[in-house]
This record gives structure tokens, C-alpha cells and sequence, in this order.
């Protein structure tokens, strides 16, 4: 329904719901930086989940087509709703790191998981707002990067960039997460393997034997 001169008529047809749509989509695509894809890909694979992106219309025809529940030919997945469209096609990144506290030098593991439209991409992690290290892919969703390159004692900032897909704009960990580092202590002593406490036994034990023997030796002189 339009206005016409102050009165209210109807129009329909590919030559208005053409430019209404591509226009919707051009202001989707300018919010996500010219990231996101061709619709109908979008369209397809997610207008059929049900999502607020689609009022579906299930009544009305076209004289060869009648409107039904869920997709048909004549409305195909329903109405476009521009503004719930463009909250699809966000993504957010979560971090987290394990253990959240570790001693200069020790293995730390940072965990970036991004939520959204089956995201594919890359993460790229930040420390205290400085690029760490390489792209890491995403696998179901999750990049993970371990590292033992830690070393200033201190809290440091802890974040990722996600680089985006054909279905999600790419997106910026909302929230820090501060890794603790932790001086080494003054006493540390390393923990010897399993085969170094039996190698410093045996050792013992035999300088223990050579001192017996030493005894005995001096005993018999005598």
C-alpha cells in the first residue's frame, strides 16, 4: 500500500519489490563494510530456519499461486524485515584463555569463540592491542593459539579480531580478557622427570657402595 496523491492504492510486482529489496540490501551490505556475499545464498541458507528475518505470509494468490505456510511461489520465504535481517548477519567474538594466570615463560592457551551464521574465517589475537602471532581458522567455530611468549610480569589485554565470511560481518572481542603473569619465584626449583629420580638414586646408592667399600678397604689395613 502506497500513497498517490493523498490516496492510499495498491501496486505490486517485480518492477517494486526489485528495487525495495536491493536497496535493503545495499544498506545491509554498507553496516557490514561490503562483507557479506550475493543474497540469495544468505537468503536460502538461513530464510528457512525460521528466523525474525522473514514475516512469512501464508494467505493470498497471485491467480497461478497461492501462499501457504512456510516457503511457496508466490511470497517465497515471507516479507523482508531490513532491521532483523541486519542483526542476523552480526557476529560476536567471546576470549578466554587457560590457565588465567601463569608464571613468565609458562603455556597459555587463548580461546576465541564467534558466534553467528556457521562463521568460517580467521581470529587474529591481540595482546594489549598489538597483533600476537598469525591468523588462526576458525574450526566449528573456535580458534585456539597456545603460546609461551608471555614474559613481562603484569596484566595483559587479551583480545581477537574475527575477519568475517560471506554470512557474517567481520567483529572485535566486545570485552577483554586480562591475562595474569606472574614473577618466577626466587627458590624455583624444576622438577626432575621420572627418569632423572631414578638416575639420582642409582647414583647415590652407588656412591654409598664405593664408600663402604672404602671403609671396609681401611678396616682390613688395620
Amino acid at each position: 500500500i502506497i500513497v498517490v496523491n493523498g490516496q492510499l492504492q495498491q501496486y505490486g510486482g517485480t518492477s517494486l519489490a526489485s528495487p525495495l529489496f536491493v536497496g535493503s540490501w545495499a544498506r545491509i551490505q554498507s553496516a557490514n563494510h561490503a562483507r557479506l556475499g550475493f543474497p540469495a545464498s544468505w537468503i536460502y541458507s538461513h530464510g528457512a530456519q525460521n528466523t525474525p528475518a522473514f514475516h512469512d505470509v501464508t494467505s493470498g494468490s497471485n491467480g497461478g499461486y497461492s501462499a501457504t505456510t512456510g516457503w511457496d511461489y508466490t511470497t517465497g520465504f515471507g516479507s523482508f524485515d531490513v532491521a532483523a535481517t541486519a542483526l542476523l548477519t552480526q557476529s560476536a567474538v567471546i576470549i578466554s584463555a587457560s590457565p588465567a594466570t601463569v608464571f613468565q615463560g609458562e603455556s597459555v592457551t587463548f580461546t576465541a569463540t564467534v558466534t553467528g551464521n556457521s562463521p568460517t574465517g580467521t581470529v587474529q589475537f591481540q595482546v594489549n592491542g598489538a597483533n600476537f602471532g598469525s591468523p588462526v581458522q576458525l574450526i566449528n567455530g573456535v580458534a585456539t593459539l597456545t603460546t609461551t611468549l608471555l614474559t613481562v610480569v603484569g596484566s595483559d589485554s587479551i583480545t581477537a579480531i574475527y575477519s568475517g565470511d560471506a554470512n557474517n560481518a567481520g567483529s572485535t572481542t566486545m570485552t577483554a580478557f586480562n591475562e595474569t603473569v606472574a614473577a618466577l619465584p626466587d627458590n624455583d626449583i624444576p622438577v626432575l622427570p621420572q627418569w632423572g629420580i631414578l638416575l639420582l638414586g642409582s647414583g647415590l646408592l652407588l656412591i654409598g657402595s664405593f664408600a663402604r667399600s672404602a671403609r671396609s678397604a681401611r678396616s682390613a689395613r688395620c
